[in-house]
Formats: C-alpha cells, sequence, structure tokens
C-alpha cells in the first residue's frame, strides 16, 4: 500500500499540523494537557458530538477536580453529572479506572499496556493519551482519522476488520512526525470542519487534496467502505407517566444490560392500547382519577429501537411499591432535578410531565 514517496509524507505531515497551528479548536482540555482532563475528554467525547463535550467537561471537572474526587464521588451523583451523555457505563468505568488509579503506587500509566489494563480504556483512548499527554508516536485511530486515511488512499477495504485498522494505523505512523500530540488533534479538526461525512465534505478547503486519491477520482463519498449493519430490533414500549400530588414515579432497571440499574419510566415492552393500559393498571390495582395519551416517538440505540407510546396517569392514591428491591420511587421535579439521572430515552416524557407540572402551578 505504498502510494506516496518519502516526500510526499512529510509534506502531508507538515501540512496536517500547519492546518492545527492555525486552525486548531480551543478546548479546555487542550489547554491543560495533563492525564486526567485528556482522559475525561476523550471518554466523553465517545459516541458524542464535540460542542455537546465542552459544557458537561467544563462541569464534571468543575464537581470532580481531580483523579481522587472521581474516584470517591457517590454513584447517583456521577450519573447526575453525566446525564445526557448517554452510554452511563463510560461513567462507571471512570470511577472504577479512577478508583484503581488512586489505589496503585507511582506514577499514572504511561504505557500502552498499562492504560489498557484499566476498565473502560480501548485502543483508541490509550493511543490518545499516550500521544496528547505523553507525546507517543501512537495513531489515535478514530472514525474522523480513519475517514481522512481511507479517502487519502481510496482504501476499499472494509474498515470495521482488524486487517483494515492494521492498514490505516501503519499508514497513521507513517506520516505521523516528531508531533504525535498536534498530530492527531490536527487530523481529528480537520475531519470535523472539512473531511466531513455524509456529503458535506469541504474538499476544495483541504489542505490535503492535492495528496486525496478519492478526491483525484471524484469518489470522497465512497469511503470509508463499511459492510451493511444488521437491521436494528424493534420492541414496542408503552410507559406510564403514573403521578400524584406532583410526584411521578420511576423504577431502577435491572442491573445488567441496556441502560443497567438506572431510572426509567415504568411500562411494559408491548404496545398497548388506551383501553388496554386501562385494563393493565386496574389488574396491577393500580386505581387512577384519570389516563390519557402521552408523547410517542422512537428512540434509537446502537443495536435497538424503541418505539415508545406513552400514558399519563393521574393516581388516586400512590401505590405500594410492588418489587421486593424496593427500587421504585416517586420523586418530585426539584427532586427529579437535583437527583436522578434521567437517561435520554426517557428525556421526552419526563420534560412533557414537568412543563405540565408547571402550567398546573401556574393555575393555582
Amino acid at each position: 500500500m505504498i502510494l506516496f514517496t518519502e516526500k510526499e509524507l512529510k509534506e502531508i505531515n507538515e501540512k496536517i499540523l500547519l492546518y492545527y497551528e492555525e486552525n486548531g479548536r480551543s478546548l479546555p482540555w487542550r489547554d491543560q494537557g495533563d492525564f486526567y482532563s485528556v482522559w475525561l475528554s476523550e471518554i466523553m467525547s465517545q459516541q458524542t458530538r464535540m460542542e455537546v463535550v465542552v459544557d458537561y467537561y467544563l462541569r464534571f471537572k468543575e464537581a470532580l477536580p481531580e483523579i481522587e474526587d472521581l474516584a470517591q464521588v457517590e454513584e447517583g451523583r456521577l450519573l447526575k453529572l453525566w446525564e445526557g451523555l448517554g452510554y452511563y457505563n463510560r461513567a462507571r468505568n471512570l470511577k472504577k479506572a479512577a478508583q484503581v488509579l488512586v489505589n496503585s503506587p507511582g506514577p499514572l500509566p504511561s504505557t500502552y499496556e498499562d492504560l489498557m489494563a484499566l476498565p473502560g480504556i480501548g485502543p483508541y483512548t490509550a493511543a490518545a493519551i499516550l500521544s496528547m499527554v505523553y507525546h507517543k508516536p501512537y495513531v489515535a485511530l478514530d472514525g474522523n482519522l480513519i475517514r481522512v486515511f481511507t479517502r487519502l488512499l481510496a482504501y476499499e477495504g472494509d474498515v470495521g476488520t482488524a486487517q483494515s485498522k492494521r492498514d490505516l494505523e501503519d499508514f497513521g505512523l507513517s506520516i505521523i512526525g516528531q508531533d504525535p500530540s498536534s498530530f492527531n488533534q490536527g487530523l481529528m479538526d480537520l475531519a470535523s470542519a472539512i473531511c466531513r461525512p455524509k456529503g458535506q465534505a469541504l474538499c476544495g478547503d483541504c489542505p490535503l487534496k492535492d495528496f486525496c486519491q478519492a478526491y483525484k477520482k471524484d469518489q470522497v463519498e465512497d469511503f470509508p467502505v463499511k459492510a451493511k449493519k444488521k437491521p436494528r430490533k424493534v420492541v414496542h414500549r408503552s410507559l406510564f407517566l403514573l403521578t400524584k400530588r406532583g410526584r411521578l414515579a420511576f423504577r431502577k432497571r435491572p442491573k445488567k444490560g441496556l441502560l443497567a440499574g438506572q431510572w426509567e419510566i415504568p411500562g411494559l415492552d408491548q404496545a398497548l392500547t388506551l383501553e388496554d393500559a386501562k385494563r393493565i393498571l386496574l389488574e396491577r390495582d393500580i386505581f387512577y382519577e384519570e389516563i390519557q395519551e402521552g408523547p410517542s416517538y422512537k428512540h434509537i440505540f446502537s443495536h435497538v429501537e424503541w418505539r415508545i407510546q406513552s400514558y399519563l396517569v393521574d393516581l388516586k392514591d400512590l401505590p405500594l411499591v410492588r418489587d421486593s428491591a424496593g427500587e421504585e420511587r416517586y420523586f418530585s421535579s426539584r427532586e427529579i432535578q437535583e437527583e436522578v439521572a434521567v437517561p435520554s430515552a426517557f428525556s421526552p416524557l419526563v420534560d412533557f410531565w414537568m412543563e405540565r407540572e408547571e402550567k398546573n402551578e401556574g393555575r393555582l
């Protein structure tokens, strides 16, 4: 896969570094550059847009400024700080890794093997930390770099395979140069601003266009090549907004599986009509003053799609907790805002209920 001369490889590196010097984004963790800041930012950035990450990062670092604070934080507070970012196991693994670091003698890990041994750290995050904190020659091969590299090379392999990742990492190492931190971050910014996906690439503005094989062939949108994903499983859910005296019911999900151990709006994995919903509530001795349809919407996870129909239920009385673990609770609006980390799958329903409560209070 030798497409470029040594001189051209050096020129590609120089153009990436120059682009970063002139156009690099101002991000708070870049100004700090320490282990905790880079590690936290990289975990937060997974599956999340950078413009969203900044506010979360600043709030998180203000609440937990040191790794020791992260190691000791109570899980409810941790998840509340993470609320809205999704993939909550990332936060749990951050805490687990922080506990390992705090309880381990000696300096923070600075080798690939030691970083990979920490909970929640995979090849990309390890490479990002090694390059950005320790300035070691590692290619932080995420979706952004994959997109740039496959277009530069017009690489036709399926990027989901181990061989493709090795090929692209080898290419990255051939152009990484003496400043791995600026190299990786420059490519991330270039991919975000110019070498964009889904028909949004601004090839005319790209400093690498003279080297880009896909651009020369007018095939930019053909890369990267990805095998077709299996269709998502569709699950129909009927959820109940059980409310009484300004409080809303939540229930803890099982400790394993999707959204493990988090608060959810209670419901069933089946499509119910309004009449079905009334019948099921009465069968479970949940007596109501009024029931009506609430919002319906889709929520997409990586492999599952929930199709949600909700029902707003004004209860006559607060029912007794029915599960043996006692994990069902009723929260006020204030308690939800301060204590409950609401997964994004349920945010539309919670927002709907809280807006309704505000209107009801305004009429009093």
